[in-house]
């Protein structure tokens, strides 16, 4: 979704503010799920993902104490 710079922010408290009242009972997980899914990249995603498992197989290595 591409928007405006100055309405960027108020735009996403309107879309969680709309999530939560039609959610009532939701869990941290869920929220992060939903945000998550919204606003951030799949491609950012899997770039996390994959720097955390380089990071894991450092550390497993001894390269980062």
């Amino acid at each position: 979704m591409e928007c405006l710079e100055d309405i960027r922010v108020p735009l996403v408290v309107l879309l969680l503010d709309e999530e939560v009242e039609s959610n009532m009972e939701i869990s941290w997980e869920e929220f992060v799920e939903t945000f998550m899914s919204w606003f951030v990249l799949p491609s950012a995603i899997q770039q996390m993902y994959e720097s955390f498992f380089e990071i894991s197989i450092k550390e497993q290595d001894g390269d980062i104490k």
